[in-house]
């Protein structure tokens, strides 16, 4: 019995590692893809976070110039990726934080800040 029990955890083991592999080969495939697909103008998000779009691309050196607001800024193509879209009200629940129409008519800096200041004279 404990040689059939050994049995089942070793088969357990190689599927999980086969099902990982898989995965990462998906992934793998699917970034080559989108790096081979670069061009100009095409809308990228660094792996820190930076979202840009493609001015330069040097498929020689593996590198390409990105346009963040008008800043200009060299990556290596391993460093980008597609920009993720996010449903900014989900987001926003999910944060717990205000959205615009919570901040007032402009929904500018001072709105937002008018309840701590008051949280803050309560307390004090």
């Amino acid at each position: 019995m404990d040689s059939v029990g050994l049995m089942v955890m070793v088969g357990a083991c190689v599927l999980l590692m086969w099902f990982s592999g898989r995965k990462n080969k998906v992934a793998r495939e699917e970034a080559y893809n989108f790096r081979s697909s670069l061009t100009k103008g095409t809308e990228v998000m660094t792996g820190s976070g930076l979202l840009g779009t493609i001015v330069e691309i040097d498929m020689d050196t593996d590198s390409a110039v990105i346009d963040s607001e008008g800043t200009k800024s060299r990556w290596v193509l391993e460093a980008l990726v597609k920009p993720r879209v996010v449903d900014t009200a989900q987001s926003t629940l999910e944060r717990g934080t205000p959205g615009v129409a919570e901040l007032g008519d402009k929904g500018d800096a001072e709105n937002s800040t008018e309840p701590q200041e008051e949280e803050l004279k309560k307390t004090e």
